[in-house]
C-alpha cells in the first residue's frame, strides 16, 4: 500500500546516512483509488529528489494526515528554499509543474510555500469523505 510504499522510500534515502527523513502518518489511513495512491507517491518522489537536489537540506519531512473529511500530505526541507514569485518560468522545470497537475488530477489543493534560506513546503490536500 501507499504507506508502506513510502515507507521504504525513505529508508531506501536515509541509508546513506547523508539525510534525516522522518516519515510521520497520523489518523487512520483510508482507502484510496489505486491511481491515486500512485500520483501522491509520485508527488512525494518529485518533491523529495528536488529537496535533494537543489535545497541543501539536512533534514525531510513527509507528513500525512488522514481524518474524516480528508487527507493532507505535507512534504518539507529546511534547506535553501526560493522565492516562488521570483522563479522565473525557465527555472520552474517540470517537477513543480508535473506535481501540481498529479494533484489536480487526482482533485487535490496543491500549494507551496517556500522563502530564502527557510526551506520549502509543499501540501496536497484531497478529500477523502463521500459526498
Amino acid at each position: 500500500g501507499f504507506v508502506k510504499a513510502l515507507e521504504y522510500e525513505v529508508n531506501q534515502l536515509n541509508k546513506p546516512g547523508i539525510y534525516n527523513i522522518r516519515l510521520s502518518v497520523t489518523g487512520e489511513p483510508v482507502f484510496m483509488e489505486a491511481q491515486k495512491e500512485l500520483l501522491l507517491f509520485r508527488i512525494v518522489q518529485e518533491a523529495l529528489h528536488n529537496a535533494v537536489k537543489h535545497s541543501n537540506a539536512d533534514n525531510l519531512k513527509v507528513l500525512m494526515n488522514y481524518n474524516a473529511a480528508d487527507f493532507t500530505l505535507t512534504i518539507g526541507d529546511d534547506g535553501n528554499g526560493f522565492i516562488p514569485e521570483k522563479l522565473a518560468v525557465s527555472q520552474s522545470g517540470i517537477g513543480l509543474k508535473s506535481m501540481q497537475n498529479r494533484a489536480a488530477l487526482i482533485g487535490g489543493q496543491f500549494s507551496l510555500q517556500s522563502s530564502k534560506n527557510n526551506g520549502t513546503s509543499i501540501s496536497i490536500q484531497l478529500p477523502t469523505a463521500k459526498p
